[in-house]
């Protein structure tokens, strides 16, 4: 098995299951944030890891109850 590490700039996650002909792999972690990205695929895997702003969504709304 080799190992499959993630393309995006920064990232050191390894063994990678989701790979694209075009940007190579991605890990489940990067992956996720991409899909609630608003931004191009290229201009993601461009951008360094910890460069994006890390929200906590989960924090700021809340549940009542």
């Amino acid at each position: 098995m080799s190992v499959k590490e993630c393309r995006r700039k920064d990232c050191t996650n390894i063994m990678c299951n989701r790979h694209s002909h075009r940007y190579g792999y991605i890990c489940h972690e990067c992956f996720k944030e991409l899909r609630y990205s608003h931004m191009s695929i290229a201009m993601f895997m461009a951008i360094a890891k910890n460069d994006l702003p890390n929200y906590n969504y989960a924090e700021e709304f809340k549940e009542e109850g």
